[in-house]
């Protein structure tokens, strides 16, 4: 019954319906306390980031105050369920993207670059956040290179879903985008909302507060 409605509440979330975000982000806790993403009785690592990931954009993005929850003790609690090998690689990745949310770029940028994971789409995950410092730091020609190493990245056999790469490539474009606008507001407003309405974009909400 709790997969099938954090699946439900997943689904509608991914379609665009952001308001779930708060129901995917409790029944993905539930499912870790019943020990219902589990592999090889191991938390599964795209458990483990998501779940982060929701909680993260309750607290940076949609500003709502979380009284049982803390990224620090989530982090500390939870990377005791991975895999032994993989838990220093994603406590990193996940103190990494903290950093990154607290604008603490200089300090997130090595270690999602030093990130190597288990899965290709969570390398993709950091590389967007590494291509995301670079714009902050205004690094123009490594935030170049990075969307070089992004789009090769994608076009590799790496088995990423239609959706997957048509979700990165948006992101680029809408970064691009942002990174290339001037005080015209007219075409800066245009622009805010044509990102409000794209449902096939990542990382959204850190998009929208680029405005």
């Amino acid at each position: 019954m709790v997969l099938s409605l954090s699946n439900v509440a997943t689904i509608l979330l991914n379609g665009g319906h952001e308001f779930f975000i708060r129901e995917a982000f409790e029944w993905n806790l539930e499912k870790i306390k019943r020990k219902q993403q589990f592999e090889n009785g191991f938390l599964t690592t795209t458990t483990f980031k998501n779940t982060l990931r929701l909680g993260f954009n309750l607290i940076f993005y949609k500003k709502e105050k979380l009284s049982n929850w803390s990224p620090t003790q989530f982090i500390k609690k939870n990377v005791e369920l991975l895999q032994p090998d993989l838990q220093k690689t994603y406590s990193d990745f996940a103190e990494a993207y903290l950093d990154f949310l607290k604008e603490n770029y200089e300090e997130a940028l090595p270690k999602m670059k030093a990130f190597r994971p288990n899965a290709s789409v969570h390398q993709l995950d950091a590389m967007r956040i590494v291509l995301a410092c670079y714009f902050k730091l205004c690094d123009d020609d490594a935030f170049e290179r990075q969307i070089v190493k992004i789009s090769s990245f994608l076009t590799k056999k790496n088995g990423f879903s239609s959706n997957i790469v048509v979700f990165n490539q948006n992101f680029i474009q809408f970064l691009e985008e942002i990174k290339n606008l001037n005080n015209d507001k007219k075409v800066k407003n245009e622009l805010f909302e044509k990102l409000k309405n794209e449902k096939n974009v990542a990382d959204k909400e850190w998009l929208l507060s680029l405005f």
